[in-house]
């Protein structure tokens, strides 16, 4: 009896220890040495911020400590000294590493010493699963509806709660072998949770008085500690499963918590998830940093839009930025409350890039400089020069040798300065040879031009503007592969993969691992040398012949615009050390509607987080007209001009330019007719009339009509 007694005290204080409360005396071994640096090599796919998630250490401090001014460059095998808590930046870069010698031992001579644990290897995780409109929309463009009468009311959400004590059911047995933990990653085998009683879950130790004072006070300073991630095991779950949703593996999950049997897990458990780990922040000077004032949304800080399912630590945890921070800069006077919809500034990071001209001696050059060409005065080029004046380069067009050659030549001879590259196109196919696991994984990595940096070589050559544009939310590999982040269809047998008009699959908006999959596509296109990233199909999918889409919350017109809002928030902080712009193309009705379309597209809301706002404005997705033009089809100007020209006026108050789509293809909902060299400059003296910075041009068979664009004639030098 004396002996379980023995092992329930210090099953009891290793808990307590996990908390956060102070060891007793001779259990000082179980803190962890804070005070040396450490050393990581970066494994393929890695990069600065996914380095920082893991050691839960700010991106900013380890770019300090190794001394390292554009995170972009990071390569395969260099190695980064991981600083302490209490390492300060003003002292520079940290040279080598410096052993630490190990504390004294504590004399103990009447207790036996705790048996040492054998060290773990590092985790070396992959990147987490995150599950993972477009120009090419026209066939699914809704038609206008009445908005939702009213608006609904902000629901409250609870933050995280601070982890509580668990007590965990006796187990028996021996470590398992790596045998068993490499079949575990194979079969997910049946667990307690499984068979666990719901009303067990939430079990506590009987403590002393004094005990429980420790661990109160560990829940009170949680919050300012910053949190270990951990997951609460729900009924019906297994280990396997539980890596991978969050792209760990089962071995590391079992070091992390020092688990003897993992086929004992209990509904309630805690788990800590290696490499979700939130800031711990310094400590407290001894006169604090003035507080920031929270800044109108999109005039100087980034601003987020909280979704359901947020919490402060989770969104201190995605900025890189401590929960003190976040609640002293939004001034939060009770942490555990936030709102849906709510926008929080997020100190320290800029929503955009501001114009500093005198600390940039060497700025980055415009992408159109005055051409070196004379002008054909029958048909000159319209509006200004240095407009942005782009053509579409499908996914298959990069990759085919003779179309490439034909972007060239209209991109020599012509007034285009700009292409729009497919760089993961409609069916979620990666075009470029992508380095990302996930992408490999659920068979997106595709690539159709192999000779991808060849290729950008020849347009940097040629100074032309490089956009990369990003098919979003519809993600056919990606929702196949992981059913769980995939929007979904009700069926006599439960719930299937809901598919659109083309038979493709959808990803969940509201879900954070799709969120996460297309940033990662995103900072790596911008790695590669893009100027600016197009997000496609940011939106919410339409009924199709599967049914109505069923999401993983209630898709409410608020909801929908909190989850639009919310990705292109995220968006914008994790691009912001890439300096490359940020656009999204929307319907064309968004420019006439106050509300969401039914699909998510709030464009004054949108603008808070984007450089550009690239309107579809084909004539011939206008089926119902514009006021004055039922036949929009007939009318390329007006339809083009005035649809604009809403957007710019709404736009206006914010740093958000309007590009609109224009149409080189043939009409397919009035009378099937093609357009020419008059309807298409129609077109684009439309988008220059209402303000536009330039325009873009689809054609997704990438012929583009001859003779419709501005020709321009090689100087003779």
């Amino acid at each position: 009896m004396t002996g379980i007694i023995g092992v329930l005290q210090e099953l009891y204080i290793r808990i307590m220890v996990w908390l956060g409360a102070a060891p007793p005396p001779g259990y000082e071994h179980l803190l962890q040495d804070e005070t040396s640096p450490q050393e990581y090599t970066l494994k393929e796919g890695d990069t600065l911020f996914s380095v920082a998630r893991k050691f839960g250490v700010h991106y900013d401090r380890i770019a300090k400590a190794n001394g390292i001014d554009a995170p972009e460059v990071l390569e395969t095998g260099q190695t980064l000294v991981i600083p302490p808590a209490s390492w300060d930046p003003a002292s520079g870069p940290l040279q080598k590493l410096q052993p630490v010698p190990p504390p004294p031992p504590v004399p103990e001579p009447e207790v036996s010493p705790p048996i040492p644990e054998e060290p773990a290897a590092e985790p070396t995780p992959p990147p987490p699963p995150t599950a993972p409109s477009g120009p090419a929309e026209a066939e699914i463009e809704p038609e206008p509806e009445p908005a939702p009468p009213g608006r609904e009311p902000d629901r409250l959400l609870a933050a995280e709660p601070p982890p509580q004590a668990v007590k965990p059911p006796a187990a028996a047995g021996r470590p398992v072998s790596d045998e068993e933990v490499e079949w575990l990653l194979a079969t997910d085998t049946p667990s307690l949770a499984e068979e666990w009683p719901s009303e067990s879950a939430e079990m506590a130790f009987e403590v002393e008085p004094g005990e429980a004072k420790v661990e109160e006070e560990a829940v009170e300073t949680v919050l300012e500690e910053g949190l270990v991630f951990r997951y609460t095991v729900q009924r019906g779950d297994t280990l396997s499963g539980i890596a991978r949703k969050y792209g760990v593996t089962v071995r590391d999950l079992v070091e992390a918590n020092d688990i003897i049997n993992p086929n004992l897990i209990f509904p309630g458990q805690k788990l800590i998830i290696p490499g979700y780990m939130s800031p711990k922040p310094p400590p407290e000077p001894e006169e604090p940093k003035p507080v920031p004032t929270p800044s109108p949304p999109g005039e100087q800080y980034l601003v987020h839009t909280v979704m359901r399912g947020d919490t402060l630590s989770s969104i201190a945890k995605r900025y890189g930025v401590t929960l003190r921070e976040i609640i002293e800069a939004n001034n939060i006077e009770d942490p555990n409350y936030i709102r849906e919809g709510q926008q929080l500034v997020i100190p320290g990071v800029l929503a955009r890039p501001q114009p500093e001209p005198e600390l940039q001696p060497e700025p980055k050059p415009q992408p159109a400089p005055p051409p070196v060409f004379d002008i054909d005065p029958s048909f000159p080029p319209q509006g200004p020069p240095d407009a942005i004046r782009g053509l579409y380069v499908s996914y298959f067009a990069i990759g085919h040798a003779g179309l490439r050659q034909h972007v060239f030549d209209l991109l020599d001879n012509t007034e285009f300065n700009a292409v729009v590259i497919d760089a993961k196109g409609d069916h979620g196919w990666i075009s470029y040879p992508t380095k990302i696991s996930l992408a490999h994984e659920i068979g997106a990595a595709r690539p159709s031009a192999k000779d991808f940096e060849t290729v950008m070589h020849e347009f940097k050559r040629r100074n032309v503007y490089t956009i990369a544009r990003l098919v979003t939310f519809k993600d056919n590999p990606f929702s196949k592969s992981y059913l769980e982040y995939a929007v979904k269809s009700s069926s006599p047998n439960g719930s299937t993969l809901w598919l659109d008009r083309e038979q493709l699959g959808w990803s969940d908006p509201f879900l954070r691992p799709v969120w996460d999959y297309n940033i990662q596509v995103a900072m790596e296109a911008a790695q590669m040398g893009f100027d600016e990233i197009q997000f496609d199909y940011v939106r919410f999918p339409t009924p199709s012949q599967a049914g109505v889409p069923l999401f993983s919350q209630e898709a409410s017109k608020e909801a929908r615009i909190a989850a639009i809002a919310g990705f292109l928030s995220a968006v914008c902080g994790q691009l912001k050390p890439f300096e490359v712009k940020v656009a999204a193309d929307v319907f064309g009705y968004t420019c006439w509607r106050k509300d969401d379309t039914q699909i998510g597209q709030d464009i004054d809301r949108m603008a808070e987080y984007l450089d550009v706002l690239s309107p579809m404005l084909y004539p011939s997705t206008f089926g119902s007209g514009i006021p004055g033009y039922k036949f929009a089809i007939a009318h390329p100007y007006e339809v083009v001009y005035e649809s604009a020209r809403r957007a710019v006026e709404r736009l206006s108050d914010f740093n958000c330019a309007v590009r609109p789509w224009i149409q080189d293809f043939p009409d397919y909902r009035f009378d099937k007719r093609v357009y020419d060299q008059e309807e298409i400059q129609a077109q684009v003296k439309g988008c220059f009339d209402a303000g536009s910075n330039g325009f873009m041009v689809w054609d997704p068979r990438v012929k583009y009509t001859d003779g419709a664009y501005a020709p321009l004639i090689k100087s003779q030098i």
